[in-house]
């Protein structure tokens, strides 16, 4: 025991001389009373951008030959995104491959039988005029596009928007801590510290799937953008403030 108290005083007798202060008593050292509560907050915005996959798909009993037909069939296509104001940062491959085509019978059950080719090309199209949207999708199939995969929806810059839903959620964390405070018989003080948990960043939703050999329309694809909503969390720790005499 007295090997500890030499200890605890050469410790404290060290922090002196380093600060040139005398270490404050213990009383000085309390925690703050503090609560910690979380709030959300939401805001519903239009999508600003569009996403989707296009691309061709040739077959041919010989590969050179699906190959040549594809190449040809994607050509045309880049060439059409470009014309429409698409830019190359926007047009991207997904997938390209080139595989055999076996025989099938009527229950579906693949023969050993080749019987040809099939070449895949696929790119991914950003599409940041959503007015353009149906046109686009239009002229695709019509130029060539005999697979179009999953149009979805994004916000551009979505950190832009989040300030209304950052602003919610301190709001609804402060109204939370002050019904607790008040149950509890004391007061909110100031915020000790606000964290942002989280943030709801939706991910490209899918609008619809479009088949293989699909007909080209008489007229632009009809297209609903709709709403997507931006989320985001934060966790508020406030002082509480105890009336006179507690």
């Amino acid at each position: 025991m007295m090997r500890h108290a030499l200890a605890l005083t050469l410790i404290l007798s060290l922090v002196s001389a380093a600060t040139g202060q005398e270490p404050r008593p213990e009383k000085d050292n309390k925690l703050v009373p503090s609560i910690t509560v979380s709030g959300t907050g939401k805001v519903n915005v239009k999508p600003d951008i569009a996403q989707v996959q296009v691309g061709v798909v040739s077959d041919a009993p010989l590969a050179s030959d699906a190959l040549t037909k594809n190449n040809k069939d994607m050509a045309a296509l880049l060439e059409m995104l470009k014309a429409k104001g698409i830019e190359e940062r926007d047009v991207q491959t997904t997938s390209f491959n080139v595989g055999p085509k076996y025989e099938y019978d009527p229950q579906g059950r693949r023969q050993p039988k080749l019987v040809g080719y099939q070449v895949t090309n696929m790119v991914q199209v950003r599409v940041r005029k959503l007015t353009q949207l149906g046109e686009l999708l239009d002229v695709l199939v019509r130029t060539g596009a005999n697979q179009v995969h999953g149009i979805s929806f994004s916000v551009d810059e979505p950190e832009k928007l989040l300030g209304k839903a950052r602003q919610e959620a301190v709001v609804q964390a402060k109204a939370r801590a002050e019904e607790f405070a008040t149950a509890a018989g004391v007061k909110v003080g100031r915020p000790l510290l606000i964290q942002e948990q989280s943030m709801g960043i939706p991910f490209p939703q899918p609008m619809q799937m479009m088949a293989r050999g699909m007909a080209a329309a008489d007229a632009s694809v009809p297209v609903a953008a709709g709403e997507q909503t931006l989320s985001t969390q934060v966790t508020v720790t406030y002082s509480l403030v105890y009336p006179e005499g507690q």
